[in-house]
């Protein structure tokens, strides 16, 4: 079985193009055809919806002639094997994800207590806090309140849009689930974690991959790295349902280190619940390197 594995496909330069990109990292494979391509995040620079319509548009060009395709696959069902994650450049930092705490509303030292706990835990914990510190163009600090799930989902919402086109039209059943970013309402968003993960299951193959967002938290103001743990619990379910024969890979965007006092990485904890929910073989991106491998599974 041959894998392809890309990443942060984001095209950072001017006047570029992910073609112009592709042109020379085809090379090395341009006479191989590959089972399943996995594509781990940072799939644009801005999450603008256009650079994911150019995404589209170069994946039906590109990468779609790189799977091996029998007879009685349409082009259609091919993009099933093609298995995108979010990076942290697929984050809409220039979405408003919440509303400016209102320090007129402080009544008496209670409120001020309240609101001091709130910073203080921000500080220790800033993935699982309910604000975001913010310093304005002016140079003032603002806390922005992040409680309303709807409004900060929206972070994603391009990328929402481009996996429901993308994969409009693919084989759907029991086994396959896109990922769900956003939500409609407040009832849907109080489980709403437990459904930041994805699943392209083969059974003839026997090989299923499950995409997760490790942007669970990331935000303009807190850059860093996150699995929710109900989404590794409820990929976990969904994974039991397998044939115990099929191989489980578990696919991501952040790595396992980063530049010094940087939160843009994963921890050993992290890894540790993977293994731990069943997935034995994983990829991700985010280091910008280049590798081939041979696994045996």
């Amino acid at each position: 079985m041959l894998i392809l594995h890309l990443s942060d496909l984001h095209v950072t330069e001017k006047n570029e193009s992910l073609d112009g990109y592709w042109l020379n990292a085809q090379e090395p494979i341009k006479d191989l055809r590959f089972d399943f391509i996995i594509v781990s995040g940072d799939l644009t620079q801005r999450a603008a919806s256009t650079e994911y319509n150019e995404l589209i548009e170069f994946t039906h060009k590109q990468l779609l002639r790189f799977l091996k395709a029998s007879k009685k696959e349409s082009e259609q069902q091919l993009v099933s094997r093609i298995v995108f994650v979010p990076g942290n450049h697929d984050v809409q930092w220039d979405a408003d994800i919440g509303e400016p705490y209102r320090f007129s509303r402080i009544r008496g030292n209670s409120e001020a207590e309240k609101l001091r706990l709130l910073l203080s835990d921000h500080r220790k914990s800033p993935d699982q806090s309910p604000i975001r510190i913010a310093l304005t163009d002016y140079g003032h600090v603002e806390v922005i309140d992040i409680c309303d799930g709807i409004k900060y989902d929206r972070r994603f919402e391009n990328f929402q849009c481009f996996i429901d086109k993308f994969y409009e039209g693919a084989p759907a059943d029991a086994l396959r689930k896109k990922f769900e970013l956003t939500s409609r309402t407040q009832r849907n968003r109080k489980s709403h974690g437990s459904k930041e993960w994805s699943a392209h299951v083969f059974t003839e193959e026997r090989i299923a991959f499950y995409g997760f967002n490790s942007c669970h938290r990331n935000d303009a103001h807190w850059n860093g790295a996150n699995i929710c743990l109900d989404a590794i619990l409820s990929a976990k379910q969904h994974a039991e349902r397998l044939d115990p024969n099929i191989t489980k890979v578990a696919v991501w965007h952040h790595g396992f280190a980063s530049e010094r006092g940087r939160p843009d990485a994963l921890t050993l904890l992290d890894l540790g619940r993977l293994y731990n929910a069943g997935f034995r073989l994983g990829f991700h991106g985010h280091i910008h390197a280049s590798e081939a491998e041979e696994v045996e599974f």
